[in-house]
This record gives structure tokens, C-alpha cells and sequence, in this order.
């Protein structure tokens, strides 16, 4: 009889999904529903109260609800809800103006992609009996997750877990220590406690101290580092062109709205003219500011001097700029270049211009930041980290695809970080690169004090890419302990402090400061700090995930 008992035990257990003696209540799919709701929005640059509720609970509670189903119903429950969440998260990907319907099946299996990654973590917590060795290797496991991104899906990098911590100014500076992958561990780590501590009682006085840590970690941290001596005022105009994708370039699609280069540039001298008041130390434009490349002679230097009159009140008289590579006589007349301009207005204001250009050597084409000071010969700085498809082909048999977007020529890797050498060194990024800690922490060991990023967010109107792009360059300062100066073609163009607080940015307070064109004059009591993050990077948090997932592996095998 004994036996028959247990077999219908087994039959009702089997029957109701009760693989697991956790208890969620009737209404589980509330539960559900709210982690959701907070954990999607938890973003910065989206619902940013939210955040901190999501660093310590919002995945702790779905995965309360998640271990009251079997094991393959646990599987696909956390696959659905982390792809909700990630629908959300990279919306910006949905933006088919100028990419086509194509872009969004790249944003349905990365959003795949990702909700299989945290499935495969989701089960290190379904479990019947929560230890200390599920709690530590889930967080590990997911780090290492995020980290192998960069090697991966040609590296795409937006939306880390650790995004949520950082929203707050406080607990922002936690990523000085290990930067933003150290943030996705610990939001990783306090949400397995939370899971743990409702349903067993235990470990709450352990979650209470590991959710305090961090803000009282940045309270210290501010404090003592806002006791340092301040350099020098530095002072800079950042440019924001405001001009469409359209309105930049001739494309066949969008007929009739581009704007002549030279009327571009009348654009960009008023945005000058109107701002600059004082001395100024850098003036600096977005990325690929201008159509044509850097030392094409495109423009006639009897036109540029009626323009230039008219927007300086003075004559154009930079005799030791007409020759090579900046000018060249041919049939009768002087005509000029984009670095031409720049080096102009270089030596009209006595301060330094960076500005986003196409370069062409050697047969490669590059895209590429240059600094003109004055009249030395300007420094390049060609972009590492290219946009595959746009910038890049990975895969040769890719290429009439690209072709049918229009897309002929790419771009060529650069191969180093040596900063630009002005009032300060000056770690300059491109666009993208402002989304990979390492190489931003290369800049910045290479000997740069200060961050300078240009930016073209223009391929993807109305959507949110421009803000999480931002939320990305403020973690890289706080990691690094430096200024970042933005300069966006259609935003976000701001300055942000060495603790991530936003100092000013274009527009703030108008809802189409995205695409207002103009500029932003900003100084500042200039100053930078060593941070441990800049001294190890990313090797903390991969070493203390690797050894934790190996401690796991010995136990297991042993």
C-alpha cells in the first residue's frame, strides 16, 4: 500500500509542475508580471528610479516565480521574460529609416540571443536547496557572459546588467573599482540573495550589506577625491551639426534635401561665431562632420572667403595653408579642403580643433578624428572599432547585401590609442568605441586626462540609441576617473564630470535638442583622478568569475 501512496504522490507532483518545494502563491503570474515591468524599464536613459529596485530585486523576484516550474518550463519562462526585457532594452535596433526591415532581425536574434544566455544562468538558481555555491557561481557565470559579448557577435556590447547601478550618482563610483562588468556581478549577486533571503529567511543582514556597500563606497569616494587640487579652467565649444543622414550626404533615397558642404560649414561658423565670447582652449565637431574626406580640394577659396566674411567680419588670410595636402592651384584658382577650414579656424582662435573626417592613404580609407592646433601638421586618430555591415564587412559573402543599401566602401581598422597632445592629453573615441571599457582604459593608461567623443547617432532617429549611448560614456569616465566632452551630430552633446554627473549638455531642457543645431560652450575647473579600475580593468572581475566557476567545477568532478 506504502508504495502506491508515493506513486500518486509522484503522479500529483508530476501533474502540478512541483518539482520544487518553493511556494509563489496563487498568483504567480503578478509576480511576473512586475518583475518585468521593472527590470525592462530599469535603464538610465529610460525609468531610472526604477534601477536601483532592479539591482536589488527586479531579477530576484522573477526567479522566485521561476523555481516553482519544472526544469524545461523554467528554461523557457526565463527565456521569454529576459527577451521581453531585452525587446525593450534594444529598441533602438527597430529603427528601419535608413537600414531597412533587415535591422529587425538582427534585433530578434540578439534579443534571442541574450534571453538564451540568462536561461542557461536562470537554471544555476532553479535548484530545490539555494547554497552559497549557486548564489556566487550565477552572478560569475553571467559576468563572463557579458565579457565574451566582445568577442562575439561582432561585438555588440549595449545593455549590460550592470547599467541599473549606475544610474544613481552614489553608486556609480562603484565602477571605478572594476567598471561596469564589476556593477553586473554585484546587481547579479544581490538579486540571488534576494531570491534566497524570501524564501528561506536567511541571508538578509548579507543582501542588506552587500545593497549598502556601494553607496556608501561612492560617498567616500567623492569625498576624498573632491579634496584635490584643481588644474587649470579648460574651456571648449562642442558643435552639434543637427544635420540628418540626408541633409549630410547625397543619398538616392531621400532626393532634394542635401545641403551644399559649404552651406554646412556657414552652419557651423554662425554656431561658432555666436558662442565663442573668450578665449577658448579646444573647439571640437561630431564624427564624420563633414561629407568628402580630409584633404580633398573641394571647395573654392574665393567662395570660403566671402563666407568667411561674412560670418567673421574679417578677411581669410592663412597664406602658409595654401599647399599641400590642405590646398592646390589648378585651373586657374585656389581650391581648398575640409582640413583647410579646420586649420583656419585653428589659427583664428588659438585653441585646438578636433573634427571627425574621412581620411584616405594608401588606397585604405579610414574613419578618422584629427586635431589641428595652430599650424603644426594635424594628428590623426583612425577609428578601431568599426559597425559592421555599415563601416565593416565580416563575412565577404555579406557584401551584396551591404550593396544593396548602398554601401560600396569600407572602412579600415585603426591600430592605436595614443592620445592627442594640447593643453592636456586627450584620449579621443569615435562613435561606438565609447561602449568598450578596454579600450577606453587604454587611452587613458597611454597617458590621456581627458575624453573626447564624437559621435553620429543620426542612422537611428526617435529612438532611445543616443541616451543609452551617453549612459555608456558616463561610465566610462567614472571608471577612469576623467572629463568626457561629447560631441554629437544629433546628440547627446554634453560634458561629463570624473564621477559621472552630468556637467551641462546641449538642449536639455527642449525636446528636440536630439536634432537642434548649434553649440555648447562649457568651462570647467579641470581635474582627474587615478582610479583602480584604470590600473587592473576588467582582469578583477574576469578573475574572481573564472576562479569561482572553477572552485564550482573541482567540487563537481571532484
Amino acid at each position: 500500500m506504502l508504495w502506491r501512496l508515493d506513486l500518486v504522490e509522484k503522479v500529483k507532483a508530476k501533474l502540478l509542475n512541483k518539482t520544487n518545494d518553493v511556494r509563489v502563491g496563487k498568483k504567480p503570474w503578478l509576480l511576473f508580471l512586475l518583475s518585468l515591468v521593472i527590470v525592462a524599464f530599469a535603464q538610465p536613459s529610460k525609468i531610472f528610479f526604477l534601477c536601483p529596485i532592479a539591482s536589488i530585486c527586479g531579477y530576484g523576484i522573477f526567479w522566485h516565480v521561476m523555481r516553482s516550474f519544472s526544469k524545461k518550463r523554467a528554461f523557457l519562462l526565463s527565456f521569454s521574460w529576459f527577451f521581453l526585457v531585452q525587446m525593450s532594452w534594444q529598441s533602438w535596433l527597430c529603427s528601419t529609416k535608413y537600414q531597412g526591415i533587415a535591422m529587425v532581425l538582427v534585433y530578434i536574434f540578439i534579443c534571442a540571443f541574450f534571453a538564451v544566455q540568462f536561461s542557461l544562468v536562470s537554471l544555476i538558481l532553479w535548484k530545490k536547496q539555494l547554497s552559497w555555491k549557486n548564489i556566487l557561481l550565477a552572478p560569475a557565470v553571467w559576468t563572463l557572459m557579458e565579457m565574451s559579448r566582445v568577442f562575439i557577435l561582432t561585438g555588440y556590447l549595449w545593455g549590460p546588467v550592470g547599467l541599473s547601478l549606475s544610474a544613481l550618482p552614489l553608486s556609480l563610483q562603484w565602477a571605478s573599482i572594476g567598471g561596469v562588468y564589476f556593477l553586473s556581478f554585484w546587481v547579479m549577486l544581490c538579486n540571488a540573495l534576494f531570491c534566497t533571503a524570501v524564501e528561506t529567511k536567511k541571508h538578509l543582514m548579507h543582501l542588506l550589506t552587500l545593497c549598502f556597500i556601494p553607496y556608501l563606497f561612492g560617498f567616500c569616494h567623492e569625498t576624498i577625491q573632491k579634496k584635490r587640487d584643481c588644474e587649470k579652467d579648460f574651456s571648449a565649444l562642442l558643435i552639434q551639426t543637427g544635420l540628418l543622414p540626408e541633409e549630410k550626404y547625397s543619398l538616392s533615397d531621400f532626393p532634394r534635401q542635401f545641403i551644399r558642404p559649404l552651406d554646412q560649414w556657414k552652419m557651423i561658423f554662425h554656431s561658432i561665431q555666436k558662442e565663442v565670447k573668450e578665449n577658448i582652449d579646444l573647439i571640437v565637431l561630431p564624427e564624420a562632420a563633414l561629407p568628402y574626406s580630409s584633404f580633398l580640394t573641394f571647395y573654392s577659396l574665393e567662395d570660403l572667403k566671402n563666407l568667411w566674411r561674412t560670418c567673421f567680419e574679417e578677411e581669410l588670410y592663412f597664406p602658409s595653408l595654401l599647399c599641400k595636402p590642405f590646398a592646390e592651384y589648378e585651373y586657374g584658382r585656389w581650391v581648398v579642403s575640409n582640413a583647410y577650414i579646420n586649420q583656419a579656424l585653428s589659427i583664428k582662435f588659438h585653441c585646438g580643433v578636433i573634427c571627425g573626417l574621412d581620411h584616405h592613404e594608401e588606397g585604405l580609407n579610414y574613419n578618422s578624428a584629427f586635431l589641428f592646433a595652430n599650424e603644426k601638421v594635424p594628428n590623426r586618430y583612425d577609428k578601431q572599432i568599426l559597425v559592421p555591415l555599415g563601416e565593416y564587412i565580416p563575412f565577404s559573402f555579406l557584401n551584396p547585401i551591404a550593396a544593396q543599401f548602398g554601401i560600396l566602401s569600407f572602412f579600415s581598422e585603426g591600430k592605436s590609442s595614443k592620445p592627442f597632445i594640447e593643453k592636456f592629453p586627450i584620449g579621443v573615441s569615435i562613435c561606438l568605441e565609447e561602449i568598450y571599457p578596454e579600450l577606453m582604459r587604454e587611452s587613458r593608461r597611454n597617458g590621456a586626462s581627458l575624453f573626447v567623443n564624437i559621435s553620429n547617432d543620426g542612422w537611428f532617429p526617435n529612438s532611445t540609441l543616443p541616451k543609452q549611448h551617453f549612459d555608456h560614456g558616463i561610465l566610462r569616465a567614472v571608471e577612469n576617473g576623467v572629463f568626457l566632452f561629447r560631441a554629437g551630430n544629433t546628440g547627446v552633446t554634453g560634458v561629463v564630470d570624473p564621477f559621472g554627473r552630468i556637467v551641462k549638455t546641449f538642449k536639455e531642457n527642449k525636446q528636440d535638442g536630439e536634432k537642434t543645431k548649434g553649440s555648447l560652450f562649457i568651462k570647467v575647473p579641470f581635474h582627474h583622478h587615478n582610479t583602480l579600475y584604470t590600473f587592473w580593468g576588467d582582469n578583477l572581475i574576469f578573475g574572481i568569475s573564472f576562479l569561482i566557476c572553477l572552485l564550482f567545477l573541482r567540487r563537481t568532478f571532484a
